[in-house]
């Protein structure tokens, strides 16, 4: 199966300007995928709500996409997109790091 960096083209649209991640976004919506920003995720222990916490983007229902803008991509990153991924029950996802003068993309898959 293609990667989501390799699907949907992600390395062309980053390209050391943090402005087109708006634009991939925006194309994702024009190709008929289903992007879900600033997915707000509900942390439960049984029935009590212990607060949320906030996913970038979900792509297709399929893919969970976490955003920064820093020097590297580092072990926290991992974990909170991992705890996302877990928490919305998705085995997919990516980090993108727009730092300020490259980019970074890693792909997460949850076993």
């Amino acid at each position: 199966t293609e990667t989501l960096h390799r699907k949907y083209n992600i390395i062309n649209w980053l390209r050391l300007s943090r402005a087109n991640i708006s634009k991939w976004v925006m194309l994702l919506i024009k190709t008929s995928h289903e992007v879900k920003k600033e997915v707000i995720i509900r942390v439960m222990h049984g029935k009590n709500e212990l607060g949320t916490v906030r996913a970038d983007v979900v792509v297709d229902d399929e893919y969970v996409v976490e955003m920064k803008v820093k020097g590297k991509i580092n072990p926290q990153t991992e974990v909170q997109l991992d705890k996302y991924m877990r928490l919305l029950g998705k085995k997919k996802g990516f980090i993108i790091n727009i730092g300020l003068t490259d980019y970074e993309i890693k792909e997460v898959i949850r076993l």
